[in-house]
Order: structure tokens, then C-alpha cells, then sequence
């Protein structure tokens, strides 16, 4: 039966997970335990913590510190933190919480054309001509040569 406390999910190439369950075992300090299709890194150092905000600011940094020994100590490349926490309660239940990363940005374009309008209300023809983007090519290409 697993204990009670927290894991972070932590992720990262198969063979470099492979690393991590061979050196983190239980009953030491660090350890990893699989559930599913989740690699969990566990310590007794997340246990004494009541939020997972917490929880996942100090995975973070452990995740970090161990990529550097596991990377020495098994030439393995590094884990990153899977962004979830889980809480495994008295009953084994465990209890997931997702964490939202990554910027996000927004961009919008808009576009219109004019029309000019003669005294007989029909649109007044226009010449075609280069776009912006084409005039500024021809200047430099103009300078390249």
C-alpha cells in the first residue's frame, strides 16, 4: 500500500525515467513510484506541507537537484515536473492536481479597405499597387545589389 503524502509527476524521456526508478527506491529518501502511466517522485521533505502550491515549488527544486546528480551519476538526461501533484491519502486514494503553465498571448488583426465613391455613388476605380510588404522588398533589394 502506497503512504499517505504528496508525489509530483515528473517527465521526461523513457530511459531517463528508467534512471530515476533504478536509484530513487524505497525505503530511502528521495524515492519514485509508478502509477499507472505516472513516474512519482515522492520525499519526506513534501510531507510537512499543507498546500500544493507548496508542494510543487519544492519538487521543482528537488527535480532540479537530482537531474544534476542522476545526470553525473548515470549519465541520464533531465526530468522535468510533469506539471501534477498528487495527494495519496490514509486510504490509498490518490487525489490529482493539475497545474496550468506556459504564457499565453493573444493577437488579433484587422483589415479594411477603402473605397472611394463618385458623385454617381459607384466606386471609383483604383490603380493596383504594391503591398508594403512589396514596396519595402524592391527598396531593399535595391540596397543588396
Amino acid at each position: 500500500m502506497t503512504k499517505p503524502g504528496w508525489g509530483a509527476v515528473v517527465q521526461g524521456e523513457p530511459t531517463d525515467l528508467e534512471g530515476w526508478v533504478d536509484n530513487l527506491k524505497e525505503p530511502f529518501d528521495p524515492w519514485v513510484e509508478i502509477h499507472g502511466d505516472q513516474t512519482v517522485l515522492r520525499s519526506a521533505a513534501f510531507d510537512e506541507l499543507t498546500s500544493g502550491d507548496d508542494v510543487r515549488d519544492r519538487a521543482v527544486a528537488l527535480i532540479e537537484r537530482l537531474n544534476g546528480i542522476v545526470a553525473l551519476s548515470q549519465n541520464a538526461g533531465p526530468l522535468r515536473f510533469g506539471n501534477s501533484i498528487v495527494k495519496f491519502g490514509q486510504n490509498g486514494r490518490m487525489d490529482c492536481t493539475m497545474f496550468l503553465v506556459g504564457a499565453s498571448a493573444a493577437r488579433g488583426k484587422a483589415r479594411g479597405v477603402g473605397v472611394s465613391i463618385g458623385p454617381d455613388g459607384h466606386p471609383i476605380p483604383q490603380l493596383p499597387q504594391p503591398s508594403e510588404v512589396q514596396r519595402w522588398a524592391v527598396r531593399k533589394r535595391r540596397r543588396l545589389v
